[in-house]
């Protein structure tokens, strides 16, 4: 090994001198002496507003990448991931790697003066002057662009959890200074209060009828919305077909909203019509009552036989209001039916947004599944017949296996969409939860969803839906309260459960089915019973076992087990009081 040399010399090695700079940086908490004023005056401009576009274009391209120089290049999203991203998701990532390519711009230009400085011989004539103040200049006009684009992103993501009525403050116009909203925050904010002050006053003291399709809800509401639910036509949607556009190009979404088609797994074929139920006076009644209805809505019109039509019997539900719905049996079709696993929102999804104290409302569709249009050329397998005449639905019927999947889809870029806005909702099927952190950001929620769904043609219900905000909300059979942060049970549901155990304890027997039917209002219930699930295996496996016995006749009798009697005094006593807590990990 050669020895250390111990000369002191005033030439130092570049290698060393780079070394040196490195470990010299610092976190700049404190200021160095001042610079030349000029250069000040160009550094402040530079990052305090952007390159002209044409001014851009020519600094980027002035710097090439040296040949052993790979990585001063903006990343590439790699192809497999590129193409599953969405249109919004891959707008952010080509803004953020034009922000990129400006700071590996100002890095080449960086790595080019420091290469002149360091091949200068010692002892020469110095480098061009001129070349190195430029370069150095071009440098820090890039980085002051790329800094400058950068607080504006930082802006618009801060954008969505602001007040609505603050949305002015990120707008680009606005500087920028040791705060991302500038010094004179406070001001800006007394100005537009004071703006909207002034412009709702003139509202009221001016009031005249909204123009022609310029959002007359927002006056009257409930009066109109009501309107539009005693006004409802089938297959609405396909009246909205270029708002949907607008919102997505996702084919199959855009094929549902023009007319649905039902995806087979083998062809339909039927050698008679199935058997047809013997009604009573009264259930005649009602189901001449329903058709009149459905009707008038355009749900089903009269057909006549065609080849490949599919006839399924009907039968009648009451609903919670007392009137009935009629049911078009698709259990034999459903067999054809092509069935795919899709994830959907649920009470579940609505209890972990709860946040303690928050805001919550709910939007229920008008007659959502009838708002969607069936193509017509899949009509023919919606079929039946009443009183001799031939029936068709030409729009999504109840009943039908594909629909929650369909329509579940359908929903999907709406909520995307809200949520891009930075409102918090969820939804299953045709019930939406909406959430707010207070009483005026929900009502902002409120508006703008009910907004754009009655833009794409979907009709809130006005009585069913719970659209002034609360702090106890009822959504899909479950009492929410963001106050004591728990869940509790209907009233009605804990009735039917409690009444359901009495019954169930009187009789010495009941049937497998009975039981069966127990099992399941407990199970459901179990998010506002904490202790539920303690309480219902001994019941379950005593109608596991009688299933087993009876080789599947839940018609069959059956005797409960001690412990499952036990568990049943549990039930009827604890419900009335029955809860459970909201935990978020």
């Amino acid at each position: 090994m050669a020895p250390k040399d111990e000369t002191t010399t005033s030439t130092v090695e570049p290698s060393n001198l780079l070394s040196q700079i490195a470990s010299d940086f610092d976190e700049d908490e404190n200021t160095s002496g001042a610079v030349t004023e000029k250069l000040a005056e160009i550094v402040n401009k530079r990052f305090s507003a952007p390159l002209g576009e044409e001014k851009l274009k020519e600094k980027l391209g002035q710097y090439l990448r040296p040949d052993n120089c790979a990585k001063l290049a903006v990343p590439k999203v790699n192809p497999e991931i590129w193409m599953k991203l969405n249109r919004p998701a891959s707008r952010q990532d080509l803004h953020m790697a034009s922000i990129q390519r400006a700071i590996v711009k100002a890095g080449t230009a960086l790595t080019q003066l420091a290469e002149i400085l360091l091949t200068t011989p010692s002892g020469t004539t110095g480098p061009d002057l001129g070349k190195l103040l430029t370069m150095n200049a071009d440098a820090v006009a890039l980085l002051g662009h790329a800094t400058h684009q950068l607080s504006m992103h930082r802006r618009q993501a801060i954008k969505p959890f602001l007040n609505k009525e603050y949305a002015t403050l990120c707008s680009p116009q606005g500087p920028v200074t040791e705060f991302l909203f500038g010094d004179e925050l406070q001001s800006q904010l007394n100005n537009i209060k004071a703006s909207n002050k002034i412009g709702n006053t003139m509202a009221s003291e001016s009031p005249r009828p909204p123009a022609k399709g310029k959002e007359p809800w927002k006056n009257k509401p409930k009066e109109y919305l009501k309107n539009k639910v005693s006004n409802f036509q089938a297959g609405r949607l396909s009246s909205y077909a270029e708002q949907w556009k607008l919102l997505t190009s996702d084919k199959f979404i855009l094929d549902m909203v023009t007319g649905a088609h039902i995806e087979l797994s083998s062809t339909p074929f039927q050698v008679k019509c199935q058997q047809k139920k013997l009604f009573s006076s009264k259930e005649r009644l009602v189901i001449d009552s329903e058709i009149k209805s459905l009707l008038a809505k355009g749900v089903i019109v009269p057909s006549v036989t065609e080849p490949g039509e599919y006839i399924s019997p009907i039968f009648i539900i009451p609903k919670k209001d007392g009137s009935y719905r009629m049911i078009l049996n698709l259990k034999q079709f459903n067999e054809h039916v092509a069935y795919h696993h899709f994830k959907m929102d649920t009470l579940a999804s609505a209890i972990s947004m709860m946040k303690p104290l928050c805001f919550m409302a709910s939007v229920d569709f008008k007659d959502a599944y009838y708002s969607v249009p069936i193509a017509s050329t899949d009509q023919k397998y919606l079929k039946f017949i009443w009183d001799g005449q031939l029936y068709k639905f030409v729009c999504f019927p109840n009943g039908l296996a594909c629909c929650p999947r369909m329509f579940t889809k359908l929903l999907k870029p709406v909520y995307a969409n809200l949520r891009q806005q930075g409102y918090e909702s969820s939804g299953y099927i045709d019930d939406s939860y909406l959430q707010g952190d207070d009483f005026a950001d929900c009502v902002a929620n409120v508006k703008v969803t009910v907004h754009m769904f009655d833009s794409l043609g979907l009709i809130t219900h006005p009585e069913k839906s719970v659209l002034i905000p609360t702090q106890r909300l009822t959504y899909l059979g479950f009492i929410l309260d963001s106050k004591e942060m728990k869940i509790y049970l209907t009233p009605e549901k804990t009735d039917r459960l409690i009444k359901l155990c009495v019954d169930i304890l009187k009789k010495p027997k009941s049937t497998v089915q009975e039981i069966a039917s127990l099992v399941g209002m407990m199970t459901a219930s179990f998010p506002a019973v904490m202790y539920g699930p303690l309480h219902y295996r001994s019941i379950d496996m005593d109608k596991n076992e009688a299933l087993k016995k009876s080789k599947g006749n839940f018609n069959s009798s059956m005797t409960l087990s001690s412990s499952s009697i036990e568990d049943l005094h549990w039930w009827s006593v604890s419900l009335p009081s029955a809860f459970n807590v909201v935990q978020h990990s």
